[in-house]
């Protein structure tokens, strides 16, 4: 580790995913700070995700409605979803546009006007 931690034991406590890719994965590490001290941290890894703003021409985009159940209800949102484990961002944003709305880019996705982010 860096900076004089030690990772004593990284122990996996929870796994959540669909079968395709794992969503998230929760660790709790027992670490040795520089100054000695045994301090146990509880870490995540989340997948990669993508989130599509369709525009329909230049004064409108498109939405959907979908039940979240962690708030109950739902909501309108962007179409969106989960990297696969070898999937590119790009795809997956390809994938997620057609299987939430039924609408397809093709190759012409994210050619002009369009910013590709990443977290890291």
């Amino acid at each position: 580790m860096k900076q004089g931690w030690e990772c004593l034991e990284s122990k996996k406590i929870f796994e959540a995913g669909d079968g395709r890719t794992v969503f998230l994965e929760l660790y709790q590490d027992r670490v040795r700070t520089p100054n000695g001290n045994i301090l146990t941290y509880t870490k995540y890894h989340a997948s990669d995700v993508v989130i599509v703003v369709p525009f329909i021409d230049s004064q409108r985009v498109l939405m959907i409605n979908q039940f979240r159940y962690p708030v109950g209800k739902v909501l309108l949102e962007f179409p969106a979803g989960h990297v696969d484990n070898d999937e590119e961002p790009l795809d997956a944003a390809k994938r997620e546009l057609e299987e939430e709305t039924g609408y397809s880019q093709g190759d012409r996705a994210c050619k002009e006007n369009c910013d590709q982010t990443r977290q890291w």
